[in-house]
């Protein structure tokens, strides 16, 4: 299930979960006042059971220094890692790092120097914003000229449910309290029993 990304899995068990439902892309939350934020050894765990995979680490407004120990520490795991920021700096501090990254999208943001860092990958463009960047023909031009990735990104996986019939669409989405037994405790039950499976299945599938 290639298409995609999942943000901000802090537990085995979900982790598991979401490896039984065919999901292959995550997105680790390093954000110090997230409420997914996952600890560096959860994290080092996750690597191991993801070994081989490319796994994504979310930043924002981070010292570059900070983020650097970060890969500096997971250099020896089996994973490759790739940054996601969900920022919007300018672009001489993305390209400084010199590491593969996504960029979340943000109406006002030099964003035309942003999407043109050598280092940028793809880039995450919220479902709240569709009204802003599918009126930038600047932002398609450089997005198709650079061959960048193009996720949609929802903050719910109800949000997300809406955008799943083009099994060509890229998708992120972020794990919120919509799955949430009580803070920080993922319902099973309820994260797999969710209508999105199914419909992403009917979807792929086709």
């Amino acid at each position: 299930m290639n298409q995609l990304l999942i943000n901000g899995c802090y537990d085995e068990k979900t982790l598991r979960s979401f490896l039984d439902l065919g999901v292959s892309r995550f997105a680790f939350d390093l954000r110090a006042k997230s409420p997914n934020l996952v600890p560096f050894n959860q994290l080092k765990k996750f690597s191991e059971l993801l070994a081989g995979k490319e796994i994504v680490l979310i930043f924002e407004n981070d010292r570059s220094a900070t983020i650097l120990s970060f890969l500096d520490m997971l250099k020896s795991s089996p994973v490759s890692c790739v940054l996601e920021f969900r920022d919007f700096r300018e672009a001489d501090y993305y390209k400084s790092l010199k590491h593969p990254f996504l960029w979340m999208f943000e109406p006002g943001s030099d964003w035309a120097n942003i999407l043109q860092v050598p280092f940028l990958k793809g880039v995450l463009l919220p479902v709240s914003f569709k009204d802003k960047f599918q009126e930038l023909p600047k932002l398609w031009s450089i997005i198709e000229e650079r061959k960048l990735d193009v996720y949609l990104h929802a903050d719910s996986f109800a949000e997300a449910e809406v955008y799943i019939n083009d099994k060509d669409l890229l998708i992120s989405v972020d794990v919120t309290k919509e799955v949430e037994e009580s803070y920080r405790n993922i319902d099973q039950k309820k994260l797999k029993a969710m209508r999105f499976w199914r419909k992403l299945n009917e979807i792929t599938s086709i």
